[in-house]
């Protein structure tokens, strides 16, 4: 299956490339940001490597290095959310619920 993404005036022909390109801009923000470093690589790299299969030619052909980069930091942020969130303490995490439905911990503890 050929897919194209563009790369400034440069097209990605094979999974394989597109695949490399993935992985190298996962490497480059797992590098420059702390918060992706504790992430599955190869977690992210399957997932998106599962919606390329599933991605319509015409939209494969119009993603711009960029625009791939953007997508890809938005998932390893909403994973690394994630898994801050899992390290909190029972207090932690329960302070966090209170503070996101608007109260306060301590107004539930009095």
């Amino acid at each position: 299956m050929k897919i194209k993404i563009l790369k400034n005036n440069d097209t990605y022909s094979t999974e394989e490339e597109v695949l490399s390109l993935i992985s190298k801009i996962v490497d480059k923000l797992i590098e420059d940001r702390e918060i992706f470093k504790k992430l599955d690589k190869n977690k992210i790299i399957e997932f998106f490597s599962s919606l390329t299969e599933n991605m319509p030619p015409e939209q494969k052909m119009s993603i711009t290095d960029d625009e791939l980069t953007t997508r890809i930091e938005k998932v390893m942020l909403i994973e690394a959310t994630t898994g801050i969130l899992n390290e909190l303490s029972p207090e932690q995490s329960q302070s966090f619920e209170a503070a996101t439905k608007g109260e306060s911990y301590l107004d539930e503890i009095r």
